[in-house]
């Protein structure tokens, strides 16, 4: 037995040619392409540069061990080109293949964890829960496949803003979340419209006819950015549009604002630490004309920053020979002045960060979360309290840490070291009801 969805999903999808196209089992020989690379026929070599990059990730295994190549012509293309191929493959989205008949719910949510690696928490009702499902989905982006699955067991995805353990969630609903719009790894949900009066009191004209002088209107729509959970968001900037406009083609776009840097648009950054797969955003528009019933077409620009690579830096270690251990990492020292045993058994560190270049103020004020406290195995003690002082270049910080789960004997201190990367996510919705 199957339970039929209840509801169509409106979405867009705007694959990018060679970026976000779907897998094909066409046979290519990469080691011969990489061969043709130092042909001295120029017309071979410029056939074999285009067939790689036509390749994509799937030349990307053998052409990092081609970096070394004795020919220097293959191998001044293949560092010229390799970061591309590599931030290509970074932006793939996940896969998911989910062909069966009558499958239990619990069995279908597993087959997904299996294929991805990720942790998914579904909380049907107990109908949904007691069904079998049949589904018919042959290697189909992540966020589409969570979609199918919840249009057809009752679920929906919830935000998961706030968590910082990169789990999806999926609980029972009590409506549909029609607009949607996938990019790669990226699913933009529209969420709310907001449309507020301001009438101003303190400054009314002395003629009545004139009090609308003293109205104003906002109108801004909520969207949130969803990422697979192995490319935490640890940032989104203020959203560009590009157009938008209702039934009748007015324009809703606000007045345009100069141009700047992303990181001097920076609105919402969570350095913490902990991995978020989701993040909003607040697109602000122009209030329609009164008989408007619906936008009929936005486009726009998310600008996010992505966690890339969380890289392990040992500062200390072991730990009773750590006071007064210095470690650099980028453009910080670590200045270790004493670890002990506190009260309850606690473990206090105390530590000093020194910003040596022009780096991010505020990125220095941040970093002592991403210090942890390992056992020999790699096992995280859970932080328990901070003390924090921050003065210009220099932070002095407290930390205490304490087991967690079976963590065994603390042996080292640990930076995590990020990379990251910006990336520009495009979004089109149509038709959304205006309020």
């Amino acid at each position: 037995m199957c339970r039929i969805a209840s509801a169509l999903i409106l979405v867009v999808a705007l694959p990018l040619p060679g970026v976000f196209g779907q897998s094909t089992g066409e046979s290519v020989d990469i080691d011969k392409l990489i061969e043709q690379l130092s042909d001295q026929d120029f017309h071979k070599r410029q056939a074999a540069a285009k067939a790689l990059q036509n390749a994509g990730i799937r030349a990307l295994d053998k052409l990092k061990k081609a970096e070394n190549h004795p020919d220097p012509e293959v191998r001044r293309w293949i560092r010229q080109n390799l970061p591309e191929l590599e931030k290509r493959a970074i932006l793939q989205p996940t896969r998911v293949t989910l062909q069966c008949k009558n499958k239990p719910f619990a069995e279908v949510i597993k087959s997904i964890e299996k294929q991805t690696g990720f942790s998914i928490g579904a909380y049907p009702d107990e109908e949904a829960r007691r069904l079998v499902y049949d589904f018919d989905l042959k290697d189909v982006p992540f966020w589409q496949a969570i979609d199918a699955v919840c249009s057809k067991t009752g679920l929906m995805l919830q935000n998961g803003y706030g968590y910082g353990d990169g789990r999806i969630r999926l609980s029972a609903r009590r409506g549909v979340a029609p607009f949607v719009h996938y990019h790669g790894p990226f699913r933009i949900s529209a969420e709310t419209f907001r449309l507020s009066k301001t009438l101003r009191l303190n400054l009314l004209p002395v003629d009545p006819k004139g009090l609308q002088s003293n109205l104003s209107q906002q109108l801004s729509l909520d969207i949130i950015v969803s990422s697979e959970p192995r490319l935490p968001l640890l940032g989104s900037f203020s959203v560009r549009l590009e157009k938008a406009v209702d039934e009748r083609d007015n324009s809703l776009l606000p007045p345009r604002q100069q141009s700047t840097p992303l990181h001097d648009e920076l609105i919402a950054y969570n350095m913490g630490g902990s991995d978020n797969y989701s993040l909003p955003c607040n697109v602000q528009l122009v209030p329609p004309p009164d008989n408007a019933t619906k936008l009929k077409y936005i486009k726009g620009i998310v600008p996010v920053t992505l966690l890339t690579k969380n890289t392990p830096i040992v500062l200390a270690e072991p730990l009773p020979k750590a006071d007064g251990k210095r470690a650099t990492v980028g453009d910080f020292s670590f200045d270790i002045k004493n670890i002990s045993k506190g009260a309850n058994g606690l473990i206090q560190v105390d530590l000093a960060i020194q910003r040596n270049s022009n780096s991010n103020r505020d990125l220095l004020f941040h970093l002592y979360r991403r210090i942890e406290l390992h056992d020999k195995d790699g096992k995280k003690y859970g932080i328990r309290g901070s003390s924090i002082t921050h003065n210009g270049n220099l932070l002095r910080c407290r930390l205490d840490f304490g087991p967690r789960g079976n963590a065994g004997k603390p042996r080292r201190l640990v930076f995590q070291d990020w990379t990251t990367m910006p990336y520009e996510i495009p979004f089109v919705f149509r038709d959304l009801p205006l309020p």
